[in-house]
């Protein structure tokens, strides 16, 4: 903790050292002589997380060069200084010799074991120091990264093949003995070929001799009793048969986490085959994906069960961190299909196109890219790298310990893995693999330092000794004669303490209970988090509302860009107050954006829907614009006494203002019109006047509209002429309230769908979120009045509108005087008849 929060040191901070007595070299010494007392204080413990953090940075730096020293050569020397082991017994003894094992800790943690003896080779001739360490490559290869299948055989068994592996040529060779019992042998056979003869690719190139046994043990299975699958298996891995996949090709030039993946690739493969257990989900996954175009692929990002929709219940009970697991063995076993050849590609395509729904949001999958743009093998091994790096870093460990509990976890699997756990389709069966499955994978992540040690521990490489390999790697612990009492755990290598490390452990925990509350602050940390961002959005909204209002219209601040409206602030003072607020909102505003996992407080809008902010964003989209007004408030609503006084008697009281006599008044206003009436009333007014400016309107205001607006117009009067007649008033309000000032700045080439989308320009409930009511039905206002349809057209649609609404009053009048005429002449025609019927009668 105080090397992570306590200590301020950073690669800029290393980066300037420009002499050999700047003050951070001084603050090393110090801190190296303050731990080299030996005595347990706090001044010691500060001390050594000065060390560790100074040469954890030190570390990272040289990553990032390449391990060239010459970038921070002046270090070079305090390094070695603070490397260099002095005589035994003592304190300074067991100081430097642990700090050199933390540097390679970091080093291991960094690029991983395998490249520790590259990294020694690259800046040993800087700090001679580091050139001293042996690093035994010989019993790297015993490691499970490169011995996948040790697990499975103990070391007779092991030792035994290998023997006989070697001397092939020889008569009393026993080989085939051991390969003609497929059932006893096929995993002691899997760890002999898999180590020696691939695996070990990644730590030195094969010799010529090593070739030519290859080719002897390839015509050896080709005749032995093992299935076609497995004789496949051992081919690819001798060299016998190429591998379809590009990621299989393993050589001293490959970098972590490739032969990570395919270590664990290649456990999985192996394992499921020699079970051969054809039923098995896994072995049909493996063999037969094409069969699950049919069949829920519970392991995966797409669904291709869209019968069953509860699978979300399931998949909602696993921890995230499980199912990133999940995710990898699933995506393990495809690739391996692939890279085998025991399926061909083509038989996916119609898996990963059965949905593009993504099943496991709670890992942070991206869509898969489109199959005719990506080859699935591509996509397959994309999405399994993106695993790995996740796992990677939640669990804040090296790629050699991600794949260790791996192996860890599939052997403890097998059972599931390759045994015989039919397919079954039905959603306990499905929730039944998938649990057994996870508490294997929560065990072994809860307890994850104990088997990673377990591992190392139970290694063949483990002898009595103790060596520079089982101190870096914490296989066993140093022992120093020294009167600090485990002085050694300041020197381990821990998981960097972070949030979502916190979160796995507390939800790993098999007595969840036990931490409700903190459990219930992680879960929500998101959310209670966003609090703190609220100032720069409201600074921003204010800095807008004091220095923007009643400057613009709001259909031309709506498209106006952030930095034109910051631009267009005269005051330098004023300018640089909105800039700094811009900026600010900015940042805020694009956090938020980041933030995954929050539901916007059951508001409609989402995350994906908010626009990332910057200069070049409009105006409307980063602004709060009012949309209320007088006109939306109900009358009904107000509490003055006067609501109900009629607008003559209210008139008379301020006649000696007005200059006018009474009886002008009560010409003008009936006595039922009231206060509570005045804002409806202007209304009217402004809908009269609006008809009235209209027939004096310019030639600019007046051209015409094309074919395909008419029609739209046309479709509109034939569902309900009622949407006329609501756009009617609409536009004529518009046109009293925007142009019949010359002063207006309103553009002729703007949309007038922009203009009229204001619902104070419509009575109240007559356009709702851009739909214009009509009773209990509705039609987007888009659909009647065309985005096409400018400004300088209004003169035209207004008459256009005003024809057809006169049009069908006039159809409704004739209907009206043919119900009329109908009504007045049927009496008469009934009265002829029966006239009619009765001379009939006399003639008879």
């Amino acid at each position: 903790m105080l090397e992570e929060y306590a200590v301020n040191i950073d690669a800029e901070m290393i980066r300037s050292v420009d002499s050999s007595s700047c003050e951070l070299l001084g603050n090393l010494s110090y801190a190296f002589q303050k731990a080299s007392e030996g005595i347990l204080s706090i001044q010691s413990v500060m001390a050594i997380a000065f060390l560790r953090k100074f040469l954890k940075t030190y570390a990272d730096i040289l990553k990032s060069n390449n391990y060239d020293t010459s970038t921070v050569e002046l270090l070079s020397t305090p390094i070695n200084s603070l490397l260099c082991i002095t005589e035994e017994n003592t304190f300074s003894y067991l100081l430097t010799s642990e700090l050199l094992h933390f540097l390679m800790k970091t080093f291991e943690k960094i690029t991983g074991q395998e490249k520790i003896e590259f990294v020694c080779r690259r800046i040993g001739q800087s700090i001679p120091a580091i050139q001293d360490v042996s690093w035994n490559i010989d019993r790297l290869e015993m490691y499970h990264v490169f011995n996948p299948f040790c697990q499975y055989v103990d070391q007779n068994q092991y030792e035994n093949c290998l023997e006989q592996v070697a001397s092939i040529k020889h008569s009393t060779n026993k080989l085939l003995d051991i390969m003609s019992k497929p059932s006893d042998n096929t995993f002691v056979l899997l760890c002999v070929i898999a180590q020696k003869f691939y695996m070990h690719k990644c730590l030195k190139e094969s010799t010529d001799s090593e070739h030519e046994l290859a080719s002897r043990l390839v015509s050896l299975f080709e005749k032995s009793n093992f299935s076609s699958d497995m004789k496949s298996v051992f081919s690819h891995l001798l060299g016998g048969t190429h591998f379809k996949l590009n990621i299989f090709e393993l050589s001293v030039a490959v970098m972590p986490p490739i032969y990570h993946m395919v270590s664990v690739m290649l456990h999985m493969t192996g394992a499921i085959l020699s079970g051969g257990c054809k039923e098995n989900i896994w072995y049909k996954l493996l063999k037969a994906p094409n069969q699950f175009t049919k069949l829920f692929i519970p392991l995966m990002d797409i669904c291709s069960l869209q019968k069953w929709k509860n699978w979300s219940k399931i998949l909602m009970k696993i921890q995230p961190v499980s199912i990133n697991v999940l995710q990898i063995l699933a995506y393990s076993s495809i690739t391996s299909c692939l890279g085998f050849g025991l399926a061909e590609e083509e038989h996916f395509k119609d898996l990963f196109k059965m949905s593009g729904e993504v099943v496991l949001k709670a890992v942070g999958v991206a869509q898969f890219p489109k199959i005719t743009e990506n080859k699935v093998s591509e996509i397959v091994v994309e999405q399994l790298g993106h695993y790995w790096q996740n796992l990677q870093s939640i669990l804040q460990l090296s790629f050699g310990d991600i794949c260790l509990l791996l192996h860890r976890i599939i052997f403890l699997s097998r059972d599931l893995l390759f045994g015989r756990y039919k397919i079954c389709l039905t959603e306990n069966c499905i929730e039944d693999l998938l649990t057994s499955h996870t508490l294997i994978i929560e065990k072994v992540l809860r307890n994850r330092i104990m088997h990673l040690q377990e591992m190392r521990r139970t290694d063949f490489s483990l002898d009595k000794h103790k060596s520079t390999e089982d101190c870096v790697l914490e296989i066993v612990p140093c022992h120093y004669d020294v009167d600090f009492q485990n002085a050694v755990l300041l020197f381990r290598s821990p998981a960097s303490p972070t949030l979502d490390l916190l979160m796995i452990d507390i939800q790993l925990r098999e007595n969840k209970s036990m931490f409700g509350l903190l459990d219930l602050v992680l879960k929500n940390i998101n959310k209670l988090a966003l609090p703190q961002n609220i100032m720069p959005l409201i600074r921003w909204h204010l800095c807008v509302i004091t220095y923007g209002s009643y400057r613009y219209r709001k259909v031309e601040f709506k498209d106006m860009t952030c930095d034109k409206f910051i631009s267009g602030e005269i005051d330098d003072t004023r300018r640089d107050i909105l800039r700094k607020a811009f900026d600010d909102f900015t940042e805020t505003w694009n956090n938020i954006k980041s933030v995954e996992n929050i539901d916007m407080f059951g508001s409609s809008h989402t995350i994906e829907n908010m626009e990332l902010m910057c200069p070049t964003v409009k105006m409307g989209a980063c602004t709060i614009l009012d949309d209320q007004s007088v006109f939306k408030e109900k009358n009904g609503a107000k509490s003055d006494v006067t609501a109900d006084l009629s607008i003559v008697d209210y008139l008379e009281q301020y006649k000696t203002v007005t200059g006018m006599v009474s009886g002008v008044f009560r010409n003008l206003f009936p006595e039922d019109v009231r206060l509570c009436h005045i804002v409806d009333m202007y209304r009217w007014l402004e809908e009269i006047n609006g008809d009235i400016v209209v027939d004096s309107l310019e030639l600019q205001y007046r051209k015409q509209l094309r074919k395909d607006d008419r029609d739209r117009l046309s479709t509109a009067q034939a569902d309900n002429i009622k949407y006329l007649e609501k756009l009617d008033h609409t536009l004529k309000v518009f046109v009293h309230r925007s142009l019949s000032l010359k002063s207006q700045d309103i553009r002729l080439g703007q949309p007038l769908i922009d203009y009229i989308l204001d619902e104070d320009l419509w009575w109240e409930g007559d356009l709702v979120k851009g739909q214009v009511m009509v009773g209990e039905s509705s039609k987007p206002l888009e659909d009647i009045v065309s985005s096409q349809i400018l400004v300088e057209n209004i003169f035209d649609i207004i008459q256009l509108v005003r024809k057809a609404i006169e049009a069908s009053k006039l159809k409704d009048v004739r209907i009206a005087d043919i119900a009329s005429s109908y009504q007045t002449t049927r009496p008469k025609e009934q009265q002829k008849r029966r006239g009619r019927k009765t001379k009939g009668t006399f003639r008879s």
